[in-house]
């Protein structure tokens, strides 16, 4: 039987775009393989311990990287990086707001935060952790020292602590002896506190969402039916033309 010019051209069609087709899919198929085999063996390869820090990845998840800042106090300077609070490279406790000063007294070390103030040791160490609950004033905008005794601002009232860091009067508006600046931090430093964030998003949840098509937001499910779509014309094509170009059975 002779071929007609129009089945030909069809069956020529067909071959061609079922390559392209086949080439197009296979890619998926490379990707969902790949993925599956890492989800697979993911404790092995400590991906759920391990979160992600690289800011064009986590942009795709709308989380930015907090950019950290520093305060002088007369001792050392105090930097957060979130809610975390840093001295020396060394996490030394918590933060309830963006950090506004720190100051050093004989041995104790006071931070001061929009939300609450932190007593430390000398060396450190948490002692208490004041907030609106003890009576802290707040919001506070700055924190100094008058003479030996603590001072903060907070809403454009002045309050001065009593020996024992444990109640604040106001006072009259008066320039602090020393107010906490901040301080610069360089490159070197804020490489090595940002060692210390921590996104939430795992290297396994990267992974699953890639397997899953969730990565590309509300459109990749989209494109996983395209794909799926791509995979049934593979299908119906290939079955079609192979069985177009088995022999007649005379």
């Amino acid at each position: 039987m002779v071929k007609t010019p129009s089945r030909g051209k069809l069956k020529r069609f067909c071959i061609q775009w079922h390559k392209r087709l086949g080439i197009f899919c296979a890619l998926v198929v490379v990707l969902l393989a790949s993925t599956g085999l890492l989800l697979n063996h993911s404790d092995q390869l400590g991906l759920p311990q391990h979160d992600i820090s690289s800011p064009w990845i986590l942009g795709a998840y709308h989380i930015s990287p907090p950019s950290p800042v520093a305060f002088e106090t007369n001792a050392a300077p105090v930097a957060q990086l979130g809610e975390r609070l840093f001295v020396d490279g060394r996490e030394i406790g918590r933060c309830d707001g963006p950090l506004v000063g720190g100051v050093h007294l004989t041995d104790i070390n006071l931070i001061a935060c929009e939300r609450s103030l932190a007593l430390f040791t000398g060396d450190w160490q948490l002692i208490e952790l004041m907030t609106a609950a003890y009576g802290v004033p707040v919001p506070i905008d700055r924190l100094g020292l008058l003479g030996q005794q603590v001072v903060f601002e907070s809403t454009g009232q002045y309050y001065l602590a009593d020996a024992e860091l444990n109640g604040w009067v106001p006072m009259e508006p008066r320039e602090a002896d020393l107010w906490s600046e901040p301080a610069a931090i360089g490159a070197v430093e804020s490489a090595a506190l940002m060692e210390h964030f921590a996104s939430g998003i795992s290297w396994e949840r990267l992974v699953l969402d890639i397997h899953a098509g969730r990565f590309l937001g509300s459109m990749g499910p989209f494109f996983l039916d395209l794909f799926a779509v791509g995979f049934l014309l593979l299908a119906f094509s290939g079955t079609w033309l192979w069985v177009r170009g088995r022999p007649k059975v005379r």
